[in-house]
């Protein structure tokens, strides 16, 4: 586009030399005419030329602000949360991240925001401490005597099997404390949760089930 727009220009200014030679020209003469049509064509190429240029920069400027936001909105420092911090990270601010505990553990799930999201299909697991709801396969809140039995070996597992998929997709933050344990901070991120007999869930051990029962995956 440009090699065509310095030609025209070089073919508008090259018309008058050719003009020189002959008696002058009128501006209504066809010669003259043909100049300025050629000069204004080229004038109108350089501007549509200049305003894509600048409308690719704009598109690309807002792409990297788009994606700068993103960045900022997923970021948090890794440390230990408590629940009451999970609960402001739930999904329902788009401005926010999102996170989920899961055995003890920590994780930003926001780059899975269209699945923990508001309205995602996995939103009532976001802001808390899911272990529970992810060993059942459940995706809303236990009965009141389904929470107060302790989970079988079969669920237990399949929340090992949870923990390990959001270990390989997602930042692991931190562990998950009580609010009067923030000194666990100095613990590092691996000490809590790793035997299911010793990780402490809705603040008690549980005791295994020996019945197992069935499960979604």
């Amino acid at each position: 586009m440009k090699r065509l727009v310095a030609w025209l220009l070089r073919r508008g200014a090259a018309q008058p030399q050719v003009a020189v030679a002959e008696p002058l020209l009128s501006p209504s003469s066809p010669a003259a005419l043909s100049a300025l049509g050629l000069t204004a064509l080229a004038l109108l190429l350089f501007a549509l030329c200049d305003a894509l240029a600048r409308r690719r920069r704009s598109r690309a400027t807002s792409a990297a602000a788009v994606l700068e936001r993103a960045r900022r909105r997923a970021e948090l420092p890794c440390r230990p949360y408590t629940r009451r911090e999970l609960r402001q990270y739930d999904g329902s601010n788009d401005g926010l991240p999102i996170l989920l505990a899961a055995k003890g553990q920590v994780f930003n799930v926001s780059r899975g925001r269209e699945f923990y999201g508001k309205d995602g299909c996995y939103a009532a697991l976001a802001g808390r401490d899911a272990s529970r709801l992810l060993a059942k396969g459940l995706l809303e809140e236990e009965a009141p005597e389904a929470a107060a039995k302790p989970l079988t070996r079969h669920e237990v597992a399949t929340l090992d099997d949870w923990v390990e998929h959001y270990r390989w997709k997602y930042p692991l933050l931190g562990p998950l404390v009580e609010e009067d344990a923030l000194d666990a901070s100095e613990r590092p991120a691996d000490a809590i949760g790793q035997d299911a007999g010793e990780w402490r869930m809705l603040g008690s051990k549980p005791e295994l089930a020996s019945s197992a029962s069935t499960v979604q995956g």
